[in-house]
């Protein structure tokens, strides 16, 4: 009798030639995105330079208004100096005033010894009487004169430290929106604390066919599917996606990966356990480092979100 050969059947060849083309091919697509990823992150590097020399300039507006606050101050001294001393010199007239009153009384009561020289001593008491009521009327516009520059100053005060303020402000929003601008997806996972990653795109279809494309660029199409039915991996469009369907969990799970794929079991790490189950699961590579920015990935999931079963028309879940 002869002996029967175990021989493997042709499919499983083919299967198998099919698998390593399809590594060889994500190789390549893996190697070109980084390179992309390079120039985003020199792009990067030049908005975060931009974004400190407008810091800089706006410091020097700063210093400049603080320059013109530290001179009004300084003016606004000296002229509370010059009311201090007329209000001084007001009180000095109004004593010799006083005093000259109690000569005139003394002058009257003495013009019944010497009529003439009485009416001298008078008229020479009331003209330094008109005089000192002059001085003083002076001093008085003078005063208020002081009290109006004082009000004007303070006024111009409060302008300058309004603007100073406000340039403080447009200087830190000039920063903060430099820095919140363009961020890869590991630099937003990490900024931003679990649960809180919400997409900026509500109306998701909006964003849609932008998001199929750079779904497609990334290589997601590799393992999902073109229209996201799935392949190697597990359909994008069936009711069950495992970890979960809000924000923060695809936006994580996409960025770090799963299982052996993601980089010392970050996503674990956070606490993010499997909801549901599949008939394809294996674990997710990590796209933090080959999606180039974090509003790139939300374009994505906004795509994923219109393939979803519960988004079809003609097949609901």
């Amino acid at each position: 009798m002869l002996e029967r050969k175990n021989t493997i059947p042709i499919w499983v060849w083919i299967v198998g030639a099919v698998l390593v083309i399809g590594c060889i091919f994500a190789g390549y697509r893996t190697i070109e995105t980084r390179q992309r990823l390079e120039a985003v992150k020199s792009k990067l590097v030049s908005v975060k330079h931009s974004a400190a020399k407008t810091a800089a300039e706006a410091d020097a507006q700063i210093n400049e208004l603080q320059i013109k606050v530290n001179q009004a101050t300084s003016e606004i001294g000296q002229l509370r100096i010059n009311l201090d001393t007329a209000q001084s010199q007001l009180k000095q007239w109004a004593s010799s005033l006083e005093t000259m009153r109690s000569e005139l009384e003394s002058a009257k009561q003495s013009a019944a010894k010497t009529a003439v020289e009485a009416d001298a001593q008078i008229n020479g008491l009331q003209t330094k009487l008109d005089q000192a009521t002059s001085e003083i009327g002076q001093l008085r516009n003078n005063l208020d004169t002081a009290q109006s520059r004082l009000k004007e100053r303070a006024s111009s005060l409060e302008r300058m430290r309004s603007e100073l303020e406000s340039a403080k402000q447009s200087a830190n929003r000039a920063v903060v929106e430099a820095d919140a601008e363009i961020m890869t997806p590991l630099e937003r996972e990490a900024s931003t604390p679990k649960g809180q990653l919400k997409s900026p795109f509500r109306d998701f279809a909006s964003v849609a066919e932008e998001g199929r494309r750079k779904y497609m660029a990334a290589g997601c199409n590799g393992c999902h599917g073109g229209g996201g039915g799935g392949g190697m991996a597990a359909p994008l469009t069936n009711p069950i996606w495992i970890y979960g369907d809000d924000d923060d969990t695809l936006f994580r799970l996409i960025t770090l990966g799963t299982g052996k794929l993601s980089p010392d079991d970050a996503f674990k790490k956070h606490g993010y356990k499997r909801k549901g189950s599949e008939f394809v699961v294996g674990p997710m590579p990590h796209f933090g480092e080959i999606i180039k920015t974090d509003d790139d990935l939300w374009k994505i999931i906004a795509w994923m979100r219109t393939v979803h079963c519960s988004r079809r028309v003609e097949d609901r879940c």
